[in-house]
């Protein structure tokens, strides 16, 4: 355990993995879950801390799961605590995401790829292609669309929780 000026606790287990955290001001608890491979599998925000006060109320789940080779396959975000979560899946190529699913398995998102890891040529929302233009050093300098107008911005990864609650695109 160890404190600092933003967080009261923090709390690690046997193999120095986070497991939790506890705000000074408000009280609220972050717990963190690790499987055997080290990966995260469970984020949980509490009102206080679960474990020592009965009336924490659960107020973010976050959930991930993996494949055999530590791939995310699936995350699961319930924004207010309850019952209602919302599930993206995603489909592999190699170690490269192929399509995004919903929690139902429809297709969302399909991306087209170069030869390079990681690297998107196109990405397909609701049908509307979003072209990757790269440079010479294989860098994505632009995006325009099907029409070729330019995108206002470039898409970057964001925050796994976004504070409207819902699932962030780009994850990969």
């Amino acid at each position: 355990m160890t404190a600092d000026a933003d967080w009261n606790y923090y709390y690690y287990d046997h193999s120095g993995r986070l497991t939790k955290k506890i705000e000074v001001g408000t009280g609220i608890a972050w717990k963190y879950a690790w499987n055997e491979s080290s990966k995260l599998t469970q984020v949980r925000r509490w009102s206080e801390d679960p474990d020592t006060v009965g009336t924490a109320i659960l107020q973010k789940a976050l959930d991930y799961k993996y494949n055999a080779f530590g791939l995310v396959l699936e995350k699961s975000l319930d924004g207010s605590g309850g019952n209602s979560p919302v599930t993206q899946r995603y489909a592999y190529e190699g170690a490269n995401v192929l399509a995004d699913l919903n929690g139902s398995s429809s297709l969302t998102t399909r991306y087209l790829r170069t030869d390079r890891t990681n690297q998107l040529l196109a990405r397909i929302d609701s049908g509307v292609p979003r072209w990757y233009l790269l440079d010479r050093l294989n860098s994505t300098r632009d995006v325009i669309d099907a029409t070729w107008h330019r995108s206002s911005t470039l898409p970057s990864r964001p925050d796994a929780i976004r504070s409207s609650g819902q699932l962030a695109r780009n994850f990969y």
